[in-house]
């Protein structure tokens, strides 16, 4: 399958390309740019599908269009969704030790487990929000940042 910007992404590979050489240093970017061209499209198309998922405010600007921006009154689409498609996309290739830390402490709070105890740390959790546990791509605080504004009763924040 093949990239359709305004079909099926809002980027291009080389949009993509260029956003993470300016933006991403060290292990990301050598691994983003060692991938084939088909890796790179499979993790572009499953990001904006990812991120299309989500429920955004407003409505679409035209009628059966395929993605979820533009949103109406605009007829474009704001950079920072194309952006976030992107740091989509890379989530597999850049799992920091925090974001690996945030997962393990997601998946114990789907387990239901409310605190933690090793020797003498311990932890409790109070609960995650039921969107980032639909959409755990949402606790990436550069994505989170990037459509927090955009989505159902979202805010932009500090």
């Amino acid at each position: 399958m093949e990239l359709e910007p305004g079909n099926n992404s809002y980027v291009t590979i080389e949009e993509a390309d260029g956003y993470i050489a300016r933006f991403h240093k060290g292990d990301t970017a050598d691994y983003w740019s060692g991938l084939s061209e088909q890796r790179k499209t499979t993790a572009l198309l499953v990001a904006c599908a990812e991120l299309n998922s989500l429920p955004f405010a407003g409505r679409a600007t035209y009628k059966d269009q395929p993605l979820s921006f533009p949103r109406h009154p605009s007829k474009d689409v704001p950079q920072a969704i194309c952006y976030a498609q992107i740091e989509i996309a890379l989530l597999p290739f850049a799992q920091c030790p925090a974001e690996v830390k945030s997962n393990q402490r997601l998946e114990l709070q789907r387990q239901g487990v409310t605190s933690f105890s090793l020797g003498d740390l311990s932890e409790s959790y109070g609960g995650v929000s039921g969107m980032v546990m639909e959409y755990p791509f949402l606790l990436n605080e550069r994505i989170s940042r990037l459509i927090s504004r955009y989505l159902h009763g979202g805010h932009t924040t500090c």
